[in-house]
């Protein structure tokens, strides 16, 4: 693993592989170990510089923890493990997108019904009335023997 870190640094031209990390925000912590579990380099948000330890690092495992999301996994090189990553991400920003997203869903189905609201009471009318006319003709035949259409004259066949 001394060799890898030892080359990228040759490479790279810098002495810690997670201080580019400082370029995503939602990054609070990341650690680099060793097989063995030794510390290799570590970053940390600067709004939490005082409140972190490094973690010992356990096998591949991934949890949220008080909105935060604390990520482990093993590194392979050619099949073979040569040490652990740790992440700690911020899960405020998605949280935020949940939101937002949630926000976008119900103001779509709202618009969506209320468009379904209007073309169905149009639907609803245009189908309803004939059978209404029909209704008042039946209505006004059975009470008042009356044998007239109402508004409108019978059709001569």
């Amino acid at each position: 693993m001394c060799d890898v870190l030892a080359a990228w640094r040759r490479e790279a031209g810098a002495e810690n592989p997670l201080e580019s990390l400082k370029a995503e925000p939602q990054i609070i912590s990341a650690c680099l170990y060793t097989r063995e579990g030794k510390l290799l380099a570590g970053y940390v948000r600067a709004d939490k510089q005082h409140l972190f330890r490094p973690p010992q690092p356990p096998t591949d495992r991934s949890a949220f923890e008080s909105d935060c999301l604390k990520l482990f996994h093993q590194i392979m090189l050619d099949g073979q493990p040569i040490g652990t990553i740790y992440l700690e991400s911020d899960s405020r920003e998605m949280d935020s997108r949940l939101r937002r997203c949630l926000g976008i869903v119900i103001l779509v189905t709202l618009g969506s019904s209320i468009l379904a609201l209007l073309v169905s009471t149009r639907v609803q009318r245009a189908i309803s009335r004939p059978i209404l006319h029909l209704v008042a003709a039946a209505r006004s035949f059975f009470v008042g023997n009356n044998v007239a259409v109402p508004r409108g004259k019978a059709k001569p066949r």
